[in-house]
């Protein structure tokens, strides 16, 4: 958990004087209880409590250290190093966590330099291919991965705030709404 020294505006950190809700159109909100003080994970929700979730993209919905360490193990099968599933993780977080914190660079760039890091930590040197390779995994569909584009500007020019998909998706959509009745519809 995040220290709300650290970020007050976390939201699962907020304390009640500081919520702020903005009111929606059309969407109900309803307080939803504030987080222990203890920041102890609660393990059965009142699910009737809420009107809607929202999750993070990765690690919870796309199990990325799935990804990563097979995208890892490409690397060091090439080169006839074992190291745990754990340990491959570790090293990639400090090392992700390390280049994340320096001026902005491409993710794809960071995914590259962490695999060199954690080659040198292993004592391989990851080449300019196995680098490049890792990096551009993103979206890589021999990981298993299925990129849908929400484009909500689909009726609009420019890309606006969101940067154009730099992965072909396997489908696009208007909207979640579209994205939601095709998904219903199996």
């Amino acid at each position: 958990m995040v220290d709300p020294q650290v970020n007050p505006d976390q939201s699962d950190h907020r304390r009640p004087s500081a919520t702020r809700m903005v009111p929606l159109r059309g969407v109900h909100v309803r307080q939803a209880t504030p987080p222990l003080p203890d920041n102890s994970v609660v393990t059965d929700l009142d699910f009737d409590a809420f009107d809607a979730l929202t999750f993070d993209c990765y690690g919870t919905l796309i199990d990325w250290e799935a990804g990563i360490t097979v995208g890892l193990r490409r690397i060091l099968d090439r080169h006839a190093v074992d190291a745990t599933d754990d340990q491959l993780l570790e090293a990639f977080a400090a090392a992700e966590s390390r280049l994340e914190a320096r001026p902005y660079l491409p993710y794809r760039t960071i995914l590259a330099a962490a695999a060199r890091a954690v080659g040198q930590g292993l004592g391989i040197e990851v080449d300019d291919d196995e680098a490049s390779e890792f990096g551009g995994s993103v979206g890589d569909k021999r990981l298993g991965f299925h990129t849908v584009w929400i484009d909500r500007r689909h009726d609009r020019p420019g890309s606006g705030a969101t940067l154009p998909a730099v992965v072909q998706p396997d489908a696009t959509y208007p909207s979640m709404a579209a994205f939601a009745e095709a998904a219903a519809r199996g």
